[in-house]
């Protein structure tokens, strides 16, 4: 039977997302047993990267422990644009179990919009994994003027051809009196994946600053007390979300490695298991209007 089998951790996990997207714990990585295809990549490209790593795992005979050597694959990416071909170096990796891992690398951004043909091959050439990567283009976050009966909920609209925008966030910066210690400075991160919607123009969010203020009311009240006659501050927004392209949907939204490599299960690999993903992270800060924070319930103060 043949099985890669691999307990992966740390920067292993770093390569099924953007560093800063993925959580450092352990997770077992097992393909299906009994398949003749050669290698299981995992992997994310980015133009915000200035290296781009993808994990290469041979699909082997049997069950056993990856050697310590270099791994003798040829791992080629081609702009299909340009035409011009990168060879990718492979870095073995200790895991903390003391087994390794290999890691393929590569310098260099993932251009934004460019499709990218990844190639692995053995070392006879008889055998070939291949991934089309379609890496998204730019964006623009474009901040809209209020509506509805109270003004205060903000259309911005990220004009572009996304494919997926995940992980939409608002982080809100306030601040407020506390009965017992005084002014104190806060922020809360509230989740905006539902208030997102795809039209002609790109992707538009509904920011409904009445409900947030809300939230960050209870959030506080919930906490610790606060001198309600001096009310809350709003000291700036931070919008928060990842590109991907049309390929990166996981099951449920949620990464998981053992789901992955599953046949059928969100990959793009050929004759081969796992996924190769490309997006990038983007953030936009602004700060309201007095006027259309005050209308959202937050109190007037000095910036």
């Amino acid at each position: 039977m043949r099985s890669n089998r691999r307990r992966v951790s740390g920067i292993a996990l770093a390569a099924i997302g953007l560093a800063a997207w993925t959580a450092g714990c352990d997770s077992d990585v097992s393909p299906i047993l009994g398949t003749e295809q050669p290698f299981t990549l995992f992997g994310v490209v980015s133009p915000q990267l200035d290296t781009q790593r993808v994990l290469v795992f041979p699909i082997q005979d049997r069950l056993q422990q990856l050697s310590g050597e270099a791994l003798d694959a040829r791992f080629v990416w081609t702009d299909t644009e340009t035409g011009i071909e990168s060879a990718w170096q492979d870095s073995i990796v200790p895991q903390a179990d003391g087994t390794v891992v290999h890691l393929y690398w590569v310098a260099g951004a993932a251009a934004y919009g460019r499709t990218y043909d990844v190639r692995v091959a053995t070392p006879a050439g008889d055998a070939e994994t291949q991934v089309t990567v379609n890496v998204p283009p730019t964006n623009v976050v474009e901040i809209g003027e209020p509506s509805g009966i109270s003004g205060v909920i903000v259309p911005v609209l990220v004009r572009g051809d996304l494919p997926n925008l995940l992980k939409i966030e608002l982080e809100y910066g306030f601040d407020y009196t506390q009965t017992t210690v005084g002014e104190k400075l806060e922020s809360l991160i509230l989740p905006y994946d539902e208030q997102a919607s795809r039209t002609a123009d790109g992707w538009l969010i509904q920011v409904n600053l009445v409900r947030d203020y809300r939230t960050i009311l209870d959030y506080i009240r919930s906490q610790r007390s606060m001198d309600l006659a001096k009310g809350v501050q709003l000291r700036g927004i931070q919008l928060r979300f990842l590109v991907a392209n049309a390929e990166w949907n996981p099951p449920d939204g949620v990464f998981d490695p053992e789901v992955l490599v599953q046949p059928g299960t969100m990959s793009n690999v050929n004759n081969g298991f796992g996924f190769i993903g490309a997006g990038y992270r983007t953030v936009q800060n602004w700060l309201p209007a007095d006027s259309i924070a005050n209308a959202a319930g937050f109190r007037q103060g000095e910036r």
